[in-house]
Formats: structure tokens, sequence, C-alpha cells
């Protein structure tokens, strides 16, 4: 009986647009208030202080900053001679136990400090290592600067769930983010303040380097590396140019693409505060910035277009209209050759004051292991006490708990109460249940009502009502059930519905948007056109 209802559907509106619509349209009446707020900037001035609003704001949605600013106690492990070149093995610790693995590009014949460029990986496994930031950081020493690679968490020889015995990870790169990135939302971070505040102590360390001009710092990186650019763009000031790559676009627009984003991607409460992909570049100005674009990207080059056509007035208005530039490659998502000779010869006008374009005819990938920083590959087993986001996230837990244990019980529940309120209903306005319930008949000496209504407006819920036959026409008491899989999954939690019919209590099971009837329709074929062609097709 259970599992045929688990088929029940909604037939009476179109449920399953319901969701995305709401929150395309909540997306959007964020952005048009963002969009309100950069129109009415007139002069450097309010520029200025709505630069200063986006940090104060990055910073809230992260969760704050790691607190401190702990010693990095740096070392170099090895040295890689290249043609004109070497690369230092570096290992820092970002914050105590936290230790970051790095390449140092430093080109030959520095006789006074120069500009430095920051270049932070995408999700690539093996991150600063890999053929393709290889090739870019090549591009970059080979035109003059300094280059310091570093790996972001779970990647390159930063796997945090990395098993020394066996040599292996359980998880890295994307699917480490996601499993630490959930750890960090019940605690109220977000993955990306570990990345930012890594890339921050990244600078620190750049400005220890006798070699570095510390007013002369750059940052780029593509796909997550341009994700974190992003948030160095809107967090440091002491970046003097960057070139993200991969990343920038809007939120309008990639809503329409109906994909997601990784863990560090997510931001709680940025556009809610009515900033988008437009105040990332908003918060460099008047400093120069190059958006690197692919045409055939997943990031969609439309809202790429948009975001410099809307920030081109405020370079204008500081009077360096020249300084913001966007460069596009008829390529797909990927560092391309193009992209990166486009990064060389920015950084190296801007942070040398000479444009140069490397030729390319220098460069010289070397092995994974020749560029390791560890003897093994990886810091956990090798570095004492080397800690990992998941630690970082339990030790926050730990601090959490204990000053919630100072507050009096009562205290305790009217302030999780108020929370928990304001979490669920402070967005919502008063609308109208307008309920539905329809007789589906008696099951097996159960009387079965499909109920539907409306939790807030534009959104539909469902349940199903069981209660003992005998007793239909009294009004009983209820329990509610609340499972995943919600109605999907009756039969599993069959004998608590019939026990809970027994006892006198109607038992109503809410459905579980995720699930069945409610579900929203996916938006984007999980398998590309170049899946199905297969790897040596690039775009149509």
């Amino acid at each position: 009986m259970f599992e045929k209802l688990e088929a029940v559907q909604v037939n009476t509106f179109d449920v399953k647009s319901q969701l995305p619509r709401l929150v395309y349209e909540r997306a959007m009446q964020a952005a048009a208030a963002g969009d309100l707020a950069r129109t009415a900037i007139s002069s450097p001035e309010q520029l200025k202080q709505r630069q200063q609003q986006i940090r104060l704001g990055i910073e809230r949605c992260l969760g704050g900053l790691p607190r401190g600013h702990s010693p990095l106690n740096p070392t170099i492990t090895g040295t890689v001679m290249g043609g004109n070149y070497r690369i230092e093995k570096v290992i820092f610790e970002s914050r105590p136990s936290v230790y970051v693995t790095g390449n140092l590009y430093v080109p030959d014949g520095i006789s006074q400090p120069r500009g430095a460029v920051l270049f932070l990986c995408g999700h690539r496994e093996q991150a600063k290592h890999c053929d393709e930031y290889q090739t870019v950081c090549q591009y970059l020493v080979q035109a003059g600067l300094i280059v310091l690679a570093i790996d972001p968490v779970g990647q390159g020889e930063r796997f945090g769930y990395y098993d020394p015995i066996a040599k292996e990870a359980a998880v890295t790169s994307v699917l480490e983010h996601e499993r630490v990135g959930r750890q960090c939302l019940p605690v109220g971070d977000s993955l990306a303040r570990y990345m930012l505040h890594d890339a921050m102590r990244a600078i620190d360390y750049l400005c220890s380097r006798p070699e570095v001009d510390q007013s002369r710092i750059g940052v780029t990186g593509h796909s997550g590396g341009g994700t974190q650019t992003a948030l160095v763009m809107m967090y440091d000031t002491r970046i003097a140019a960057a070139a993200p790559g991969g990343f920038i676009m809007n939120r309008p627009h990639f809503l329409l693409t109906g994909k997601t984003q990784d863990a560090e991607q997510k931001w709680p409460g940025f556009s809610a505060l009515g900033f988008d992909h437009e105040d990332i570049i908003l918060a460099m100005a008047p400093r120069p910035v190059l958006i690197l674009a692919t045409q055939y990207d997943s990031v969609p080059i439309e809202g790429t277009r948009q975001n410099v056509e809307v920030n081109s007035r405020f370079w204008e208005m500081c009077g360096c209209l020249d300084k913001l530039e966007l460069f596009v490659d008829e390529d797909v998502h990927r560092f391309t050759i193009p992209l990166a000779l486009a990064a060389a010869g920015f950084f190296s006008q801007h942070l040398l004051g000479q444009r140069v374009l490397p030729t390319g005819d220098q460069i010289q990938l070397h092995a994974a292991q020749q560029l390791w920083c560890t003897k093994s590959g990886q810091l956990i087993g090798e570095m004492e006490q080397a800690k990992n986001v998941h630690q970082e996230n339990v030790e926050r837990l730990t601090q959490f708990e204990s000053a919630r244990q100072s507050i009096g019980d009562v205290e305790r529940k009217r302030l999780a109460i108020e929370w928990l309120r304001g979490k669920v209903t402070g967005s919502r306005h008063p609308y109208a249940l307008n309920p539905r319930h329809y007789s589906s008949g008696e099951f097996e000496g159960l009387r079965v009502t499909r109920s539907i209504w409306w939790s807030q407006r534009g959104l539909l819920n469902m349940a199903l009502q069981f209660s003992d036959a005998r007793l239909a026409d009294r009004k009983l008491p209820v329990s509610i059930g609340i499972w995943e899989g919600g109605l999907h999954s009756l039969q599993a939690h069959a004998k608590w519905i019939q026990e809970t019919c027994a006892s006198g209590r109607l038992a109503l099971v809410e459905s579980d948007r995720s699930w069945t009837a409610l579900a929203a329709s996916e938006l984007s074929p999980r398998q590309s056109i170049q899946a199905i062609r297969g790897a040596g097709q690039t775009h149509g």
C-alpha cells in the first residue's frame, strides 16, 4: 500500500519549476538592489565607500577570517633550476600547524626588488605542479615577474584526508572541498574563509622576500583559482593589479545555466546584501584589472561582458579607463596559452613598467615530484601535527559550544528560537495557505488524505495524512513525520505510520522537496556534448 502512495503527484500546479523560479526571482531582486546602489555612485569618494562595504560584507559572509597573525615559519626544502630562473620549494604556516606548500619562481639577475604575482590554482588535483599551471607560471617568470604558486586545500600536497600508511586519500580536490565545505556551514562559515586567509598569508610571505617590491604585488588564477583571486581582490588592499580568469560573470546570468558552484564559491548572504560579481571588479577600482575569459566557457560570457560594461565608468570616473581590460580566447574552460600571454603582458606592464610578451621558447615542464615541497608528496603524515580543514572546523565548533554553555538554558532556548525564526521566516511575507484536501480512500484500515497548501508566496507544499479509518470523523492530535525522501520513503517508515495511527493520532508525512512530486526539474544535462563527442572535440 505504501509503495503505491510513494508515487503521488500534485496535478493542480506546476510544482517542478516553483523552487528554481523562486530562487531566481529573489536573486533578481537582490541584483536589482545592487544595480541601484552601483548606479548611485557618482564620485570617487562614494566609490571608496562601496569598496569598504564590499570588504566588510564578504568578511561577514565568510564567517570572518581566522584571528591572529601567527609566524609564517617559512622553510625552503629545495631548489629546481630552470633556463633563466629558479624554483624554490617553500612551506609556510598559514595558521598554527596549517601548512601551505608553494613553488616560488625567481628570475635570474635580480638586482633590486621587483613586481611579483601570486598564482592561485583552480581545481586541478595536482595544483601547482600540473602542466597547465606550470606553463602559466613559466610564462609569467619569463616576462620577468617573481611568481608564487600555492596549493589550495585538498589539492597538490595538501590532501586533507590523506592516509600516509595506505598512501591514498579518500577524497581530494572538489570532493574534499564539498565535504569540509558542508562542515563549515553549520558554524556559519564558508570554506572560502580558509582559502582567502591562505592567499593573504602567501602575500605576507612575498612581502618578506627581499626580491619583492611590496607595493607591486599582483594576483591571478583561473576557475577555482579565479574564485580565490576574486576573494583577494575584494579583501586585500595590498594587491596592485589582478587578473581573474574563468570566474567573473554575474549571478542572474549564471542562474540561467542551472549549474551549481563549488563549496568555496558559496558566500552565504552575499547576494542578499546586494553584491554580485560586478562588485568583485569594482572593489579594485581604479587599480589595473584584466578579466580573462573564454568564449565557450561554462561561465556565461554574457555576464562577463556585462560586468565590464557596468564597471568601465568607475575607471573612467577615476581617469584611467585603460586600466580595466577584458581578454577573451576562443576556447573552453581552461587557462589557455593566449590567456597566459595576456596575463604576462598585463602584469609586466603594470608591475614592472614594461610590457613583455614571452615567446614560450623556454617553457620547460618539470615532473611533479621535482616540484614537491615534501619528500612524500603530502603534508599529512610528514609535517608534525599538520591540520586539515576538518580539524579547524572541530576547533571552531568547540569554541562555539563553549560559548553556548556559558548561557543559561532559558536564554539559550530564547536565542535559538529567535535565530531559527529569523532564518526560516525572516524574508517571508504573509500569504494565505489556501489548503486543499483530497481524499485518497481507505487502505488496510487507514484513511489517507492528500493535502496541499502554500507555504509561502509561489511555493506549494504537500503532505499525506494517515489516520485510523474508525476515527475518520474526529479531530485528532497530530504527529508530523519529516525524513529524508519524504513521501518517497513511506514504505521504509510504514511501522511508524501504523503505530502512530493505532495510538489514536493522525500521522502527517510531509513531502521532501528534493524528492518525487515537489522535486525541481533538472535544468542542466549531466552529460555534455563535448563528453559525447570525445576529448578530441573542444567546441562546436
